[in-house]
C-alpha cells in the first residue's frame, strides 16, 4: 500500500498549492492528495479563466519533484444542501472534478449536505436525506461522466453533525451508494471520525469494493486531526479490515492539525491582552512535523508488511 498525504497539511503556512506541494514532497511523500476544500470561497485560484494554466503549472511542478497526485478533496465550506448557495457549491465541485481530470486524479472526496430538518434519530428522515443529496449529485453526474472522476462520499461523527443526518457507518454509506446507482459514486472512510463513533472494522467490511480512499488521522474524542498513533484510533482493526477486503487504494494522511493549538484555540477573550506570537507554528517546526507524519505512516504500513514505495 502506498503512503500519501494532503496538501492541506500546509494550508496555514502557504497560500500557493505549489508551495504546499513542495513542502509535503520535502518530507518524503511521493503520493499527494490535493486539498481543494476552500474551492467554494471567493477568488479560488482555479475558478478564473486561466484555471487550466494554473493546474498545468501545478502538474508540471509535481513532475519536476517526482511526485504524483492520487486523490483530492472537493470544496467543503458550503453545505451541499444549501438552497441559496446550491449553484456555487455545485459549480465549485464540478470545477474540482475538472482539476482532478487534468492532473490524472481518479478519486475526489465530497461531504454530503446536512439540514436542520433531517434528523438522524428520526427513521423517516433517512430516505429524505438520501433523496435530497442525490438530487444535488445528479447535477454533477455530467461532469463525472465527462471526466471519469469518482466522487467519494465521506463518513463523519455525531460530534460534528450533532442531531442532523449524516453518514456515521459504512453500512449507511453503502446503502446510499447503491441508492445513487451511478458507477462513479463510491466511498472514502475517515478513520478519525470513525474512532469518535467507536467502530471501524465492520464499516470497512460493509463498504468492500466501494471503498476507494482513506483519511488517516487521530484524536482523543474530538475531531482534531492529530498524528496517527497519538489518540484512540485502533489501527489493528483498520489494517485487518483493509487486508480482508483487498483494499488497493492509498493510505492517505489527513493529520492536518498537528499543531492544532496554535491557531484554533485562540478565541478566549483574555487573549486580546497578550501578544500574537503563537498564532501559528513556524515553518521549520511544521516541516519537522510533516517528516514525523511520514515516518509514522510508513511504520504503520510496515508493521503489516504493506508499505510500498
Amino acid at each position: 500500500m502506498r503512503l500519501a498525504t494532503t496538501t492541506g497539511d500546509f494550508a496555514s503556512c502557504f497560500s500557493s498549492d505549489i508551495e504546499k506541494l513542495r513542502a509535503v514532497a520535502e518530507a518524503g511523500f511521493k503520493y499527494i492528495d490535493l486539498s481543494m476544500y476552500s474551492g467554494d470561497d471567493p477568488g479560488w485560484v482555479y475558478s478564473g479563466e486561466d484555471w487550466e494554466k494554473r493546474v498545468d503549472e501545478l502538474g508540471n511542478e509535481a513532475a519536476r519533484l517526482g511526485v504524483k497526485f492520487v486523490q483530492a478533496h472537493a470544496p467543503g465550506h458550503t453545505n451541499l444542501l444549501s438552497v441559496e448557495k446550491r449553484e456555487r457549491i455545485v459549480s465549485a465541485t464540478a470545477r474540482s472534478c475538472e482539476v482532478c481530470a487534468r492532473l490524472g486524479i481518479k478519486n475526489n472526496v465530497i461531504h454530503t449536505g446536512t439540514s436542520e430538518s433531517l434528523l438522524y434519530d428520526r427513521p423517516e428522515d433517512k430516505e429524505k436525506y438520501f433523496a435530497a443529496n442525490l438530487d444535488v449529485l445528479k447535477d454533477l453526474f455530467p461532469v463525472l461522466e465527462r471526466t471519469g472522476v469518482n466522487l467519494l462520499v465521506e463518513n463523519s461523527c455525531r460530534k460534528n453533525a450533532g442531531e442532523k443526518w449524516f453518514f456515521f457507518t459504512g453500512k449507511e454509506m453503502k446503502e446510499f451508494i447503491d441508492y445513487c446507482a451511478h458507477p462513479l459514486i463510491h466511498a472514502a472512510w475517515d478513520v478519525g471520525h470513525a474512532a469518535i463513533e467507536g467502530h471501524q472494522y465492520q464499516d470497512i467490511m460493509d463498504l468492500g469494493d466501494d471503498l476507494r480512499a482513506l483519511h488517516i488521522h487521530d484524536n482523543r474524542g474530538e475531531d482534531t486531526h492529530e498524528l496517527p498513533l497519538s489518540g484512540k484510533t485502533n489501527y489493528d482493526e483498520i489494517l485487518s479490515a483493509l487486508i480482508k477486503i483487498g483494499y488497493t487504494g492509498y493510505f492517505t494522511m489527513e493529520a492536518d492539525n498537528v499543531f492544532y493549538g496554535f491557531k484554533r484555540l485562540r478565541n478566549h477573550p483574555e487573549l486580546q491582552f497578550y501578544g500574537n506570537r503563537f498564532t501559528a507554528a513556524p515553518i521549520k517546526i511544521c516541516q519537522m512535523g510533516e517528516k514525523l507524519l511520514y515516518e509514522i505512516g510508513k511504520y504503520i504500513l510496515e508493521t503489516y508488511d504493506l508499505f510500498e514505495e
